[in-house]
């Protein structure tokens, strides 16, 4: 994550930019690597970041601002499924409830999800958003066991 700030920098200099759902690079992972490891403090951190990247973006509706939104929103699927799916995590399922609620509140969230008719994604996230902007937590945390599955985010 440190390119993050660097990029959205740079977002706002371009004047179009394409979005692919397709990974092309490929990542080594390890088991014992930070990433890999469930830390309750979790989203405190992502959200610092988040915050961070935010004072380089533009509040009007600009590309840059959709790019800054649809990665905030990227960001509390993969927190979300994370919490949902992590061998380490052992939240109980309210724990896993509550914790849902407080990221889907999050005031950087909530503008993103009112934001979502502008964004583009596949139909499946679109849905799962969808769920997030209306407050719907148990469809949210079966749908984060779903997507994390997609994402083998309990992979070793």
């Amino acid at each position: 994550g440190e390119d993050y700030v660097f990029n959205y920098q740079l977002m706002g200099e371009i004047k179009r930019a394409f979005f692919f759902e397709d990974y092309s690079y490929y990542y080594r992972q390890f088991s014992d690597s930070f990433t890999k490891q469930y830390r309750g403090d979790e989203w405190c951190n992502r959200m610092k970041y988040i915050r961070e990247i935010g004072k380089f973006v533009k509040n009007e509706k600009t590309q840059q601002r959709h790019v800054y939104e649809r990665f905030c929103l990227n960001e509390m699927l993969r927190q979300l499924c994370v919490t949902q799916r992590h061998p380490d995590c052992c939240l109980k399922y309210k724990q896993k409830k509550d914790e849902v609620k407080k990221i889907v509140k999050e005031d950087i969230i909530q503008q993103a999800l009112n934001e979502i008719r502008y964004l583009s994604f596949n139909c499946s996230k679109r849905l799962y958003f969808m769920c997030a902007k209306r407050g719907w937590i148990n469809i949210l945390l079966l749908m984060s066991a779903v997507y994390s599955k997609k994402l083998n985010v309990n992979r070793t």
